[in-house]
């Protein structure tokens, strides 16, 4: 049960926040002193920064509860009896202050966000021109740019809630029509 609780613990590490990209980055190409000047000049017009120490300040307050849905979710894949899900519960329920401190390290690392900004030169440069960089970091000065990064989290956040309201019932309809073939029926009708 051990091996199990384990196992369930490592792919819950895996899972985490920090490793949820699902394609490592490349790594950072040489920019030219300009563009590399002119990106660090917008993420100060963005507070990126600041920024940043929010988003992780708001992660690592979620932590608990994202590896708990995590491990619940990990715990539906293997076929337990009711019986060894809570002797797995009562493990992981033991060692997750431990596992929520190590993310919590890592997130909080001083260097972390240093390291996220050595790499937005690079990718900037891949998207925008020189010129096209220069001209975001005055709008992130602006009045309208300020509130644009001050707002910009929350519409996200509203935008992927109504992503998933219209797409929860596709998919609630699309594993009605996978169940029909998986039980033999012919494929129904859109």
């Amino acid at each position: 049960m051990k091996k199990l609780a384990a196992a369930v613990l490592t792919a819950l590490a895996f899972a985490s926040p920090l490793a949820m990209a699902n394609a490592p980055a490349a790594a950072p190409s040489a920019v030219d002193q300009r563009t590399a000047a002119a990106v660090k000049d917008m993420l100060e017009g963005m507070k990126y920064r600041d920024t940043m120490k929010a988003l992780m300040t708001e992660l690592t307050a979620q932590l608990p509860q994202l590896m708990q849905q995590s491990v619940e979710q990990e715990l539906d894949r293997q076929n337990l009896s009711d019986a060894q899900r809570k002797e797995v519960m009562a493990l992981i329920q033991q060692k997750m202050p431990e596992l929520v401190a190590t993310v919590r390290q890592s997130l909080e690392d001083p260097k972390l966000i240093d390291e996220i900004m050595d790499r937005m030169p690079a990718l900037y440069a891949r998207y925008f021109t020189t010129a096209e960089i220069v001209e975001l970091a005055r709008f992130y000065k602006t009045p309208l740019g300020a509130k644009t990064m001050q707002v910009l989290p929350q519409l996200t956040a509203e935008s992927m809630q109504i992503g998933q309201q219209v797409v929860a019932p596709r998919v609630q309809a699309l594993q009605q029509r996978v169940m029909h073939i998986m039980q033999g029926g012919a494929t129904p009708a859109k």
